[in-house]
Parts: structure tokens; C-alpha cells; sequence
């Protein structure tokens, strides 16, 4: 008795992201990237020079204002950069945690495919079939997930370096 499951070679699979795109991430080139396209930034740099030619054109008489924009962009910066940080790091992580998942489900089909011809040969029961299809299918699945973790943070990544970044939490 032969049970269709769901496999396919590696080479067949498509996630839309070559291990290529990911090993060849430049972090602080990006970052520099990020740094330069922020919204953020780019709305406190604004408001410190607003502040910078309020004081120029003496429509206010202290320099506090520009100290405190300048203070409040050097905080948007830290802020922008620790996010990117984190996200270069979540994403390294995925990438790790795809590449346990593929050597799980190696693993898992070599199980199953012994626990296959066991099977046909009556070797082993039904019962210890299923836990190894199970085990499989489960390996499958777990390979998967990490396949779209690793996608969703490569992208995100992506959108950070053209300046959309939020917070860290």
C-alpha cells in the first residue's frame, strides 16, 4: 500500500528567494540605505531645519528648539537604526531556522521511505507506518513555515532599506 504524500525535490520547490539574495546582504550598506531613504528621519532633519531658520530669520530668539530637533533626529536615528538591526538579525535567524527544517525533513523522508518498504514487507505495523507518514507530513510542514518566516522577513528587510520601518517594540 503506497500513500500519496506531498514532497517534492528542493529543486522544485519555488519560494521566490534564491539562498543567493539572502547570503548577499550587505548589512551596513543597507543600513546606510535605510538611514538615507526614512521618512522619519527625513521629517525630524525637516523640523530641525525649520527650527534652524526660525532662529536665523529671529522669529524666535533661543536656540533651544534646534537643540531639541537635533536631539529628537539623533534619537529617530538610533531608533531606525536598532529596527534595522533587529530585522537583519530576524532575518539571519529565519535563515537559520530554514535550514534546520531542510535537514529535518531529509531526515524525515529517509525515515519514511525505510518505514515504506518496511511496511510493504510487513516489517512493521500499520500503526508505526503511520506515526513515521506523520512525522514526515509534520516535517513538511514545518519546512514550509520556515520557508514563508524566511520570505516575510526578507521582504520586510527589503521594505526597511527603502525606508518604510517601524519601531521596535
Amino acid at each position: 500500500m503506497r500513500l500519496y504524500h506531498r514532497y517534492t525535490d528542493r529543486n522544485e520547490r519555488s519560494s521566490g528567494l534564491t539562498a543567493e539574495q539572502v547570503t548577499s546582504i550587505d548589512y551596513d550598506k543597507d543600513l546606510a540605505e535605510a538611514l538615507k531613504n526614512s521618512y522619519a528621519i527625513y521629517s525630524k532633519e525637516y523640523a530641525m531645519q525649520t527650527a534652524s531658520d526660525d532662529y536665523e530669520n529671529n522669529k524666535t530668539n533661543t536656540l533651544y528648539a534646534y537643540q531639541a530637533a537635533k536631539i529628537d533626529r539623533d534619537a529617530q536615528k538610533e531608533s531606525t537604526t536598532a529596527s534595522f538591526r533587529k530585522l537583519y538579525t530576524d532575518l539571519q535567524e529565519k535563515q537559520t531556522a530554514l535550514a534546520a527544517a531542510d535537514a529535518d525533513l531529509a531526515q524525515a523522508k529517509k525515515t519514511f521511505t525505510v518505514s515504506q518498504v518496511q511496511y510493504t514487507r510487513g516489517m512493521i505495523s500499520k500503526m508505526a507506518y503511520t506515526d513515521a507518514l506523520d512525522t514526515f507530513t509534520t516535517a513538511q510542514e514545518t519546512e514550509v513555515a520556515a520557508r514563508i518566516d524566511l520570505l516575510t522577513a526578507y521582504n520586510t528587510y527589503q521594505w526597511a532599506k527603502r525606508g518604510v520601518i517601524t519601531a521596535t517594540t
